[in-house]
């Protein structure tokens, strides 16, 4: 059985792409609009659902731990967060930081694309070899 390289190459920049558009816009929730500022407040980000490279995972991680403890956070607060456990890949931060934010309903169906495609993962990891 051969592996398509590039479905596997598209894969991975869908899901970065969305991993940036989700994390970004959870990084700049002030710029949303008012409406929707609260819904980012209180959304409860499953941070195991980033993981296209380390920076989006520590990223996710991060605000996940700021949401937890109910603490405010912004890209300057997170990147000391991280700074202060593990290098920052600064390079990988820009690129999130660069990204547009996007509104709560489109934020909402890229999580649930995103929670889609980390459940197919799920089940090719747990069938592969049978």
């Amino acid at each position: 059985m051969s592996i398509n390289l590039t479905q596997s190459v598209n894969d991975y920049q869908f899901r970065l792409s969305l991993e940036q558009a989700i994390l970004t816009t959870l990084l700049f929730k002030d710029l949303s609009l008012d409406k929707d500022f609260d819904k980012y407040l209180d959304y409860k980000l499953d941070y195991k659902l980033f993981n296209s490279n380390q920076t989006n995972k520590l990223v996710a991680k991060a605000i996940h731990n700021f949401n937890e403890s109910e603490q405010p956070y912004d890209e300057e607060t997170i990147a000391r967060y991280i700074s202060k456990y593990t290098l920052l890949n600064q390079n990988e931060y820009v690129d999130i930081l660069a990204k547009k934010p996007i509104s709560y309903p489109t934020f909402v169906e890229f999580v649930k694309t995103l929670k889609e495609m980390h459940r197919e993962e799920k089940i090719a990891e747990m069938t592969k070899g049978l």
